[in-house]
Order: structure tokens, then sequence, then C-alpha cells
């Protein structure tokens, strides 16, 4: 699992936390890149069934597992599976600063009628937007190939021809380029 620092886009093994989070004040928020990760709208979320979401959506926490969500107030709330250890980890050291985020929660600029896209490492993030949301799920996509058969399908599904990068994911160029064959429009934002 990876987990990031939201502000600095600082990446870092969770069993080797910089020294500085500790002693710095105010709330840390990382990013959780997992494939374990479901959205909720605000108005079904209830915290103690945030183990309940992932295992519905056929994405159940393992034994040394725990679901862990973003901000329970929000519009749309990210569940996502972390390793045990590493959110006790996180706890002891930073306490009730602990704060976790999803890709999934990014909400496009140009979200009117598009797929939007987010890789990191082997996973692909994806929303669809027809007006307003109509999917968003993250799936491992280990190569390019497999990135292009599954929005090809997206994009006949959803009858879409805009499809948006994020700019801070990885292989963007790579992703845009082998896109950019099947795609109308390919823009990076």
């Amino acid at each position: 699992m990876s987990i990031q620092l939201k502000l600095g886009g600082h990446s870092f093994s969770w069993n080797a936390l910089p020294a500085d989070l500790s002693t710095e004040a105010g709330d840390v928020e990382f990013v959780v890149l997992t494939h374990q990760s479901v959205v909720v709208p605000q108005e079904q979320f209830e915290p103690s069934l945030a183990a309940n979401y992932l295992r519905l959506c056929g994405m159940p926490c393992n034994t040394e597992q725990t679901a862990v969500y973003s901000d329970p107030q929000a519009p749309i709330i990210a569940v996502m599976a972390i390793d045990s250890l590493c959110l006790h980890t996180l706890q002891e050291h930073l306490g009730g600063r602990v704060l976790f985020t999803s890709p999934l929660l990014t909400t496009p600029t140009k979200a009117a009628s598009c797929i939007w896209l987010y890789r990191a490492d082997d996973l692909l993030y994806i929303k669809v937007y027809d007006g307003t949301l109509r999917l968003a799920e993250v799936m491992h996509t280990p190569t390019d190939a497999d990135v292009l058969y599954y929005i090809a399908r997206l994009s006949k599904d959803f009858s879409l021809d805009t499809l948006l990068i994020d700019s801070s994911s990885d292989h963007r160029k790579e992703t845009q380029k082998s896109l950019k064959r099947y795609f109308k429009q390919v823009l990076c934002e």
C-alpha cells in the first residue's frame, strides 16, 4: 500500500514516517492508494458500517486490514481498506490529527460529460460523468493496453468522447498518447 501526504506530494512507506510529521501542528491528510475503495453518499453513510460498504462491493477487509474513511461531513465519503498496523502507527504518531482521502474524491473541472482517470502505480481511478456522477471505481491496470480496453468499454457503454486525465497521474503522457487515437478529445487537467 502507498500512502501519500497530500500537501507536498511526499510518498513514503507507512513504517518509515517522516520525523517532522509528529512535530507539525494541524491535521495531516493521507491519500490512500488501494483498489479497495468505494464512495458512499453522505446521507447513506454510517461510520460504524465502513467495513460493510467494502464487503458489500466485493472488497472486504482481510484480517490484517481496517476500513477508514474520508471526511464524514462531505457530500461524498470515500471508504478504503488499509493495513491495521499502518493505522495504529499513524494514530500513535499523530493522534487524532490523521485524516484520509482518495483520488476518487477528486472533482474534475470539466465534469459535465466525460471519463476522468487518474493512474497511480498499477491502479486506475475512474469517474464517469454524464451530467452527474455515474460511476466511480478503482481497478488494477498494469499496462496501457489494460487501460485502453477498459476505457474503450466505458466510452461505448456511456457514449462519451471526452477523456480527462488528471495532471498528477503516473504515466499521464504515455496514457494520453495511446488514448488519443481512440477519443476525439483527451485532455490533461
